[in-house]
This record gives C-alpha cells, structure tokens and sequence, in this order.
C-alpha cells in the first residue's frame, strides 16, 4: 500500500509488482562480512559450503544491488527487496515518484508556473496564522453565493453546482489556446496547494493595463452582453458536427451509388446521357441459370414441347389422374428382351422432367413410363436419360407442387 501511495502508476506496476513477485522466488544470506547473497530459491546451497551458487548476487555491505535493472533505472531491484523484506521509498530514483511524493520531498522545486501573462502570480501562499479559516479566499471579488443572514458564512455547495461552474469556465476559455494555458496553471496550482494543505488566496487586479486586442474591444463595448466565450471559433463553417456511425455507413453507401452519375450542368446533352447504367432487378432462369427469361419460357424446356401451366396445381392433379387411365393414353407394350432397370423414385437434383411414352406390363396390369430427368442447366440427366419410373414415382413429382416442371409427349388415345 505504502508502494502504491507513493510511486507512479508506471513505476509501480513496471519496477515494484514485477520485484515483489521475483523476490519471493529468491532467498539471501548475509555473511559475516555484512555482505549479502541473493540466489534462487530453487537452487540448494548448505550453510557448510562456502563458495556460492553460480547465479548468486553479492551485495556488499553499504553498497547498492549490482544488478543490470537496478543500475539501469535506479530502482529497489528483486535482490534488494528478498534483503530488506519491505518497500524502501529512497532506493527509488525522484523521477518514479508521483506528484504528491515528489512534491513533498522537492517543496523549493519550481515544478509548476502559476504567472500570468503580465507576469503577476494570483495564487499567493500565506502562513495559517496569515490566513483565517472563515476568510474568504477570493480577495477584492463580490461572490454571488448565497449565505446566511445569521452568522454570515456561505451556505453549503453541492457537487452538481460546483462541476457545472467548472463545466462553464472550461467552455468558456475552450477556443483560445493562450487562455487555456492560463487556467489550466491556475487550476493545477490551486490543486497541488490543497493537497499539500497550504493556505492560500486569489487576487484579481481589475487596474492593469489593456494589452490585448480582445481587451480593448471589451473595454469599447462595455455596455454590451458579457462574452460566453474568449474567442470565437474562426472557422466554424468547416468544423463538421457529430455524426453517428450508422449517419457515416448511409452517406458512404449513397455516395457509392452515385459514382455513375454526372451532373447535367457539364453540357448541353439530355440527362439521359449523363446516368449510369440502370440497376437489372430481374432474376435469373432457375433451370438454366441465365438471364432474359423465366423456367417456364427456357428454351431449354420448351424443345420439348409446352409444360404444364404455371401456379396450376388443379390441372397436375388431373394429369395425374390420367396417367392411372388405361384409356387416356396410348399404350405400348414392354418388349420382352428390355432389361432397363424400373426406377421408384426420382433424384433430388430433378428440375424437369420430359415425358416420353407410356408402357404397359403383366397383360396391362401394370403401368411404366419413359421419361427423361433435366438438371441444373437445362441439360439432360446422365443416368436418367430415356429412362423407366413406375407411375407412382411420376405422379408424386406432379402433385408435390404447384410450379413443377412437366412435360408431357404422349399421345392421347382416340
């Protein structure tokens, strides 16, 4: 803790987290001489032996730690540490130390300037018997703070009320970088003075000399509203506003769509001449894949013939109806020597199927047709090219939807 308080962020994590945590894995002795040996602890070493270990590290008596980061940085190192068993502040270079700490043994040091530009200090430090404890330290300015009319101290100050005044004076001076250096000496002074609890006043000289061009037309335009600010910004017009990440993505996506458009104003030409290429919203054929046209007008498809209407599911289901019919159709019979295998099911990959002829089995107990399965591109399938289904396989792909691809060559009976 005392660590913590007393060194920097920096310097506390980087040198002494990382040397406590190394000086437990160590172990020392001090020899006779009052020097010290520091060593691993892992590495055994009797208290009969008289050489040291290899990597032991000898700190003679009154002497610093010889050690690489020790002699680098200036630090209390792990070997120190593993001797002394606690946290020594002045093994520690001036320049580890916070600001309180180096503050505190550095009080002469002129760490921070708090002039103004007249060169005239308003912070001025008073002894405790100087400066009495109910004074106002606020020296020459009428305060607007409310107070009691019994006793006469000012009432008590809210935090809101105090943030929004600061809010106010940094909003104030934000545009004037010569003002901003002023109160941010002035603030930092009046900070450091309370931490290190030293007494103090402000004076403000309202009788100095006007200096500035700012000054001046202050002083011309005395009857005028007071400034909310110091200084205007002079390029206002170019400072752009907060914008959200999704107001960036929609402006970057319009600016993109506009890259193939030209304003007309260029030239006499029609406006026509000066747009991009119109944006095609039409999709492609699902059978072939290509554009310029539907599944149901692919010239793949209608080399066959016509397909069945499209969004027509009454008119599937009384093609497949028919096709049950021994009289809707003409019937061929299945030559003996045909060995072509009788297929119960279709491919998933079907896109169309072309109906070819209608066979009859077993004396006309049994119906087979010859179709031909199109695939992904309009082509015929290779495996099922003129091929065998029974009926029950057919109709099934008829009445699964209302959009099926269907083609039908046979011949009606008369």
């Amino acid at each position: 803790m005392e660590a913590k308080q007393a060194l920097s962020g920096n310097a506390y994590k980087r040198f002494f987290v990382k040397a406590l945590e190394s000086g437990a894995r160590l172990q020392h002795r001090v020899l006779e001489s009052g020097d010290a040996v520091v060593w691993k602890a892992s590495e055994p070493w009797s208290d009969t032996e008289q050489t040291p270990p290899d990597n032991a590290v000898i700190i003679c008596s009154g002497m610093r730690c010889p050690c690489h980061p020790r002699i680098a940085h200036n630090i209390q190192c792990a070997h120190e540490f593993c001797v002394a068993k606690k946290f020594e502040l002045s093994k520690y270079q001036s320049r580890w130390y916070n600001k309180h700490t180096y503050a505190v043994h550095n009080p002469h040091h002129p760490r921070y300037n708090h002039s103004t530009n007249q060169g005239q200090d308003i912070l001025t430090e008073f002894e405790d018997e100087d400066l009495d404890s109910n004074e106002n330290p606020f020296d020459g300015i009428s305060s607007n703070m409310a107070v009691d009319e019994d006793n006469e101290e000012p009432l008590e100050v809210t935090y809101p009320e105090l943030l929004n005044l600061c809010t106010v004076l940094v909003r104030t001076v934000a545009n004037d970088k010569k003002e901003k250096k002023k109160v941010y000496s002035i603030v930092q002074g009046m900070i450091t003075r309370y931490r290190n609890e030293r007494a103090f006043i402000v004076h403000f000289d309202d009788h100095l000399p006007i200096s500035s061009q700012v000054d001046q037309d202050n002083n011309l335009n005395a009857c005028q509203p007071a400034r909310a600010i110091t200084q205007s910004v002079t390029n206002s017009s170019k400072v752009g506003r907060k914008m959200s990440a999704r107001e960036h993505i929609v402006r970057k996506k319009a600016k993109r769509g506009m890259n193939g458009t030209q304003l007309s104003q260029c030239s006499q030409a029609d406006d026509d001449d000066h747009l991009g290429p119109p944006k095609s919203l039409s999709r492609n054929c699902r059978l072939c894949r290509l554009g310029g046209h539907g599944q149901f007008q692919c010239p793949s498809l209608l080399q066959y013939g016509s397909p069945l209407e499209k969004n027509n599911g009454i008119l599937r289901a009384e093609v497949a109806t028919e096709l049950m019919k021994s009289t809707s159709y003409v019937n061929t019979n299945l030559a003996p020597d045909d060995e072509r295998i009788v297929y119960g099911t279709l491919p998933a990959a079907t896109k169309a199927v072309i109906l070819h002829a209608r066979y009859i089995k077993d004396e006309g107990q049994t119906f087979m047709l010859e179709a031909t399965l199109l695939q992904v591109g309009g082509v015929p399938h290779g495996d099922y090219s003129k091929v065998i289904f029974n009926i029950s396989a057919i109709t099934k792909y008829l009445v699964r939807e209302k959009n099926c691809l269907f083609v039908s060559q046979l011949k009606r009976s008369a």
